[in-house]
């Protein structure tokens, strides 16, 4: 939720954000459906006041991956992660075709 929180005061404060989203590894199942381990999120938040390309620059990018069970931490930045960690856990590839948003990603620490 707070996570979420943050999503919405990027948004407020003029930004364009741009959020993928999803589940990784397996808990087993209940019912024919597949339980994921953890949820992954991936944050790209663009320039205030500019959209996609332009607002690439001085954009920023926040990976997190969550484990599925009660007893999270409100504290959402203790499940930061890199991009890249999010990609070894699904297999997908993200920022393929935007080479200025992989490279604030891998600067940040997050690719």
């Amino acid at each position: 939720e707070r996570a979420e929180r943050f999503e919405r005061e990027l948004a407020s404060s003029g930004r364009e954000v741009y959020i993928i989203a999803g589940g990784a590894g397996s808990q087993g199942g209940f019912k024919g459906i597949d339980i994921p381990e953890s949820t992954w999120k991936v944050i790209v938040a663009l320039e205030r006041g500019k959209s996609f390309p332009e607002g690439q620059e001085k954009g920023q990018v926040f990976a997190v991956i969550m484990p599925n069970h009660d007893d999270l931490s409100d504290r959402w930045q203790e499940y930061q992660t890199s991009v890249s960690e999010i990609e070894k856990k699904t297999g997908y590839r993200f920022f393929k075709h935007s080479p200025i948003i992989e490279s604030i990603a891998k600067k940040a620490g997050r690719l």
